[in-house]
């Protein structure tokens, strides 16, 4: 998979993550009013819906990339996230959202450094071609060979000699 492409779809996938929990409580907050106004009701709810339809397909489109053994990592790290939060929850009201913020963060970062090894590239070209995306990735940095003005060796493990 492209590194640029990752980055963007986790980035996208985080913000859309934060917008949907923004909107939810503003949701929340507008049906509790007295004189709730209908329209405002209404788009803060499609709001809600359409952030979080867009943060549950990227992570779909994510998870389809991954390789099999870190799909079932990935199954398990969730399942765990939703048991982490529901422990807090019962103790600490509300605390659920930042631990979905914090263990999220903490999955897009596993996922940005370690693109190479978690991602199947040959799927993600497929998909590139079929909706005809094109992305870069980032250029490729050439190392600068060092040469060496002089050879050193090493004589019978004990004295070193230096030729010019």
């Amino acid at each position: 998979m492209n590194k640029r492409a990752n980055l963007y779809l986790n980035l996208f996938g985080f913000v859309f993550f934060i917008l949907a929990f923004i909107f939810f409580i503003l949701t929340m907050r507008i049906e509790g009013m007295n004189k709730t106004i209908y329209i405002l009701r209404n788009i803060t709810f499609l709001l809600t819906f359409a952030t979080g339809s867009l943060f549950i397909l990227t992570e779909i489109l994510l998870f389809m990339l991954l390789k099999n053994n870190y799909r079932a990592l990935y199954i398990f790290y969730f399942i765990a996230e939703v048991v982490i939060a529901s422990l807090l929850n019962i103790k600490f009201m509300f605390s659920f959202i930042i631990v979905f913020i914090v263990l999220k963060m903490v999955k897009d970062m596993y996922r940005i450094n370690y693109v190479d090894k978690i991602y199947r590239p040959r799927v993600f070209n497929k998909y590139c071609k079929m909706f005809n995306i094109k992305i870069k990735d980032y250029p490729k940095s050439k190392r600068k060979s060092i040469s060496l003005r002089r050879k050193d060796t090493l004589l019978n493990n004990k004295e070193l000699k230096t030729r010019v």
